[in-house]
Parts: C-alpha cells; sequence; structure tokens
C-alpha cells in the first residue's frame, strides 16, 4: 500500500490583504468534485467540517497549516499513487478557480515545497511496512536511501547561494523523529498505519519534494517501495552514512552528482555509486521482492544519464529541466542566484495552470506518463483493489446520509435516525472485487449499512 499527501503553495497576487488561511478555506470549500460536506447535497446537520473533506476518489482533501492539502486514495501501485496525485492537481486547481469567483481575484496554486518566506511545507509519501521489520534495520537503510535519492527525484531550487537539487533537504535537521514542522527529521518516526496496528506500520517519508513530472513522481514512489520491500527482507548492503546530515547537503547542492560523501566504513561513494548498489542489490532479489520491471528500468537508465550527462534527464526530471531554464535565463538576463527574476521563474515551475513555465515544457511531449483521460476519470473514481473504492463509492451514492467517512471507518444515518457505523480497518478488503457484487442494486444508507453488515 502507497500514497501520497501534498500540501499546496497559495496566494491571491491581486488581493494580498486576504490570508493564506482563508484562501486555503476557501479553495477546500469550493470542491468541485462529489465529497463530504458538499453543500448541493448536505444541509445543517451534516458532521463533516466544510474544509475536510473525503473525495468521490476516494481521497481526501483539506487545510492543514493554512495550506489546501490533498491526500490519495490508498494505493497498491506506484503507477495508480502516481495517477491519483495527478487526479489531486486537476481536483485543487478547479476548487481554486471556482472560489477565485467568488472571491473576485485569481487564486494562485503552486506544487511546491518552499515559499519567498523561507517557510516549508510537505508532499509526504507513505508506505506500507510490515510491524515485524526490525526499526533500527528500516531506520539505517532508509536514511542512505532518502540521502541518496536526491538526484533522481529532486524538484529543484534556485537560492541566492546558488541552485540546489531538492527544495526540502535545506529544511531537515535531524535524524529522525516525529516532527514535521520543526526539527524535520530524514527519517519520520510517525508509525499510525491505517491498518490493523499487530501487522503494520506506516512508514511516513516527509523528505520528498512535489514532482511537477510524472516520471519522476513514479519513479520516486516506485523506488521507495522496492527499497522498503527490499528492508523486509534483509537483502541490502551496509552502505551506512558517517554523517547522513552533512551528505544530504552536500549531494543537495551538487548538479553534477559527482560529490563523494563518507560512509561509515570509512569508504567515500558518490549519490549514484550507493543508489547503483541498492539497485543491484534490488535486481539480484527481483523475484521475491515482485519488483515491477519499469520501475527497474527506469531506475537504472536514471542512474545511467545522470553519471554520463545530467542534461540527458531533461525530459523526466524536474531539477534539470529547472536548472536549464534557470540557466538559460541568467545569462540572458545577467542575472546571478539572487535575482528575482530567476526566483519568480522558479515559481512559475510550480504554478497549477496554462501560464506556468511547466506547461511549456510538458508540451515538447515531456514528463507524462499517464493519459488525460485516465487523470480525467481519477478525478471522480476511485481505485477498485482498496476500501478506498467503498469509501469512494458511499461519497458518491449516499449524499447526506452519509454522516463522516475517514481512512478506517464510515458513519451512515438511516432512514429512522439510527447512525451505522462501517468498520474499513483491513486496506486491501471493502473492494469492488469483494463487495460490488454485495452492493449492487442497495438503495439508501439502511440497505448498504444492512449488506456491509453480512
Amino acid at each position: 500500500m502507497l500514497g501520497i499527501e501534498t500540501e499546496y503553495g497559495i496566494s491571491a497576487p491581486e488581493r494580498p490583504e486576504i490570508s493564506v488561511d482563508l484562501l486555503a478555506a476557501a479553495v477546500v470549500a469550493h470542491c468541485t468534485v462529489p465529497s463530504t460536506g458538499d453543500e448541493t447535497w448536505s444541509e445543517a446537520t451534516f458532521i463533516d467540517d466544510l474544509h475536510n473533506r473525503m473525495l468521490g476518489n476516494g481521497g481526501r482533501f483539506y487545510v492543514d497549516h493554512a495550506h489546501p492539502e490533498y491526500c490519495t486514495p490508498e494505493t497498491t501501485t506506484a503507477l495508480d499513487a502516481t495517477l491519483y496525485d495527478a487526479s489531486g492537481e486537476a481536483i485543487v486547481a478547479r476548487a481554486a478557480a471556482a472560489a477565485s469567483e467568488e472571491v473576485g481575484a485569481r487564486i494562485a496554486i503552486f506544487k511546491n515545497n518552499t515559499d519567498a518566506h523561507g517557510n516549508s511545507y510537505g508532499t509526504h509519501e507513505n508506505y506500507q511496512l510490515t510491524r515485524e521489520t526490525p526499526w533500527q534495520r528500516v531506520v539505517v537503510h532508509l536514511t542512505t536511501f532518502l540521502v541518496t535519492r536526491q538526484p533522481l527525484v529532486g524538484a529543484g531550487r534556485v537560492t541566492p547561494d546558488g541552485f540546489h537539487l531538492t527544495q526540502r533537504a535545506g529544511y531537515l535537521e535531524a535524524l529522525t523523529g516525529i516532527e514535521t514542522t520543526i526539527r524535520r527529521p530524514i527519517v519520520n518516526t510517525r508509525a499510525e498505519p491505517h491498518a490493523p496496528r499487530a501487522r503494520w506500520r506506516r512508514v511516513h517519508v516527509i523528505v520528498g519534494d512535489a514532482n511537477r513530472s510524472q516520471f519522476a513522481t513514479h519513479l520516486k514512489l516506485g523506488v521507495t517501495a522496492l527499497i522498503l520491500r527490499a528492508v523486509e527482507a534483509d537483502v541490502l548492503p551496509d552502505l551506512a552514512l558517517a554523517d547522513p546530515l552533512a551528505a544530504l547537503r552536500t549531494i543537495d547542492a551538487d548538479a553534477t552528482c559527482r560529490a563523494l560523501v563518507p560512509l561509515a566504513d570509512g569508504r567515500r561513494l558518490s549519490a549514484l555509486d550507493v543508489q547503483e548498489a541498492l539497485l543491484e542489490a534490488v535486481r539480484t532479489h527481483a523475484d521475491r521482492l515482485a519488483a515491477d520491471p519499469d520501475v527497474l528500468s527506469d531506475w537504472q537508465a536514471v542512474v545511467d544519464d545522470l553519471r554520463a550527462d545530467p542534461d540527458r534527464c531533461a525530459d523526466r526530471l524536474d531539477w534539470v529541466a529547472k536548472r536549464g531554464l534557470i540557466q538559460a535565463a541568467a545569462a540572458r538576463l545577467d542575472a546571478g542566484p539572487g535575482d528575482a527574476r530567476l526566483a519568480r521563474l522558479d515559481l512559475s515551475w510550480a504554478e497549477l495552470g496554462p501560464a506556468s513555465v511547466f506547461e511549456r515544457v510538458r508540451a515538447q511531449g515531456n514528463f507524462d506518463l499517464l493519459a488525460d483521460a485516465a487523470i480525467e476519470a481519477a478525478v471522480i473514481e476511485p481505485p477498485s483493489d482498496t476500501r478506498a473504492w467503498l469509501r469512494g463509492t458511499l461519497v458518491q451514492t449516499l449524499g447526506r446520509s452519509l454522516i463522516s467517512a475517514g481512512w478506517e471507518s464510515a458513519t451512515l444515518r438511516g432512514s429512522t435516525g439510527r447512525l451505522r457505523t462501517i468498520g474499513m480497518g483491513e486496506p486491501l478488503n471493502h473492494t469492488r472485487a469483494t463487495h460490488g457484487d454485495l452492493l449492487a442494486g442497495a438503495r439508501g444508507a439502511d440497505a448498504v449499512a444492512d449488506r456491509l453488515a453480512r
């Protein structure tokens, strides 16, 4: 199981006096897809807050620390998680457009991780891991992997002291910890599984960037999921870093991808050296790990191309393409790293909508893996092979009879006013395959609840 949640940057350039808290609340309140809290379906008796909505596609859309945040539904593959991340861009953009009409000014939405005031906000990945896997083993291997995956999946960032591969590395201050807004760690220890606790933990990865490139998003999710399977199987080599935080910053600032960082055993390797060693270990056990051959192929190709010349990845990786644009603009404008015009170009990459510089580069045939029709379908329809199918189906069909919905349960109000709670603790239950026939033809909360209680 895996998924991704993204806090979007937000502003109303023409109405700077409006607080971002109000802007974020307005965007979520103007969600244009089926959701809990939808005023067109509900009345004052509705429990769900209008700024915290479960969606008809099984995901969640809410306000978090003055940001509109979208969380994908639970998925079983990196490609599905990428698909629902892309559908989230469409959902957030359309809600912002609807809210803009009420505000009377354009609300701009940015898929990034830092603003001009030095604030950082997250794109958090979530992976299901067996509880029996020793946590210290997870910490050691995951630390090395996350520090050295930056050249593969960074979104890039222009700063006064030069170009960096990622948006988040400069905001990390600890090796491990539960915090996400202060003393942010490389390995987050939040373990709430949203699944049977005796069997599962949730690995909550907070070091990643918000990628506009679908290729980079898929690579990020697919490779990280493989690494965690390899950690479970205990098949990874010892590549512990001597100083992970120092290595994180060294790699983040190295656009050549050649900088060497010390390992605990005294060796000095580049990020790509470490990634290649991890890739070889995973490939050796590919059958045991049920490794997706496309993920392995893309992983190898990116490592090879970055090693030969990072510019070869300009059609796939955010940071490489963005760096090329920044370099060209700097030369044309005779601008240094701290020039505000370069910062605006960086920000334009992240903005959702046709005016984004990203869209101009994308129009050349870069970055995409998914068909527009598939993304459009995922805006509405939940994945069929997880409990998100039932959650999304309830949201779409029950209207105000659905009192509340969460990751692990839903509460329905029957015709007599009786409340019925449906437990959905197991993520791979309540799917179309397990419950589709059971619910076929059911009308109203009473019938649905009766059938789910069987």
